[in-house]
């Protein structure tokens, strides 16, 4: 399961597309999501199984990238009224049994500041939760 975790979103390489499915532009720090962040944290089930690092960019013009130990690309969209993203990995060379077509639902939280951003997702049965800090 901690495989599962890593390769959902940040644990690897990941490109991908924006699509706003509600024709708003990010505003405020619950959605802004727009930037570079250091991946500090990984927990299953409120554990914590991992601490390495990997930097995960959401561009303004669409892209979304997390360079790690391994690569992943694909798309997401967003619902600004859920603080959700959406993601679907189109090729990944990362270990374990999620790979190109799998979707996955992130709950995403911002500090009032926009310094710090959680993110969490259910996958086999296991409840995953990232921790981020912006660094750009």
């Amino acid at each position: 399961m901690v495989v599962v975790s890593m390769i959902l979103l940040t644990g690897c390489s990941q490109a991908a597309v924006v699509t706003d499915t509600n024709d708003q532009k990010d505003e405020g720090p619950n959605t802004s999501f727009i930037g570079k962040w250091q991946r500090t944290a990984n927990y299953a089930n409120g554990e914590l199984v991992n601490t390495a690092s990997s930097i995960t960019t959401f561009k303004d013009n669409g892209t979304y990238m997390s360079v790690g130990t391994c690569s992943v690309t694909g798309t997401f969209g967003y619902d600004h009224e859920k603080n959700t993203l959406i993601t679907t990995i189109g090729s990944s060379n990362c270990p374990g049994p999620i790979g190109a077509g799998y979707v996955s639902s992130w709950q995403y939280q911002i500090t009032e500041d926009g310094s710090k951003m959680t993110m969490n997702t259910a996958a086999e049965g296991v409840t995953v939760t990232e921790t981020f800090i912006r660094i750009e």
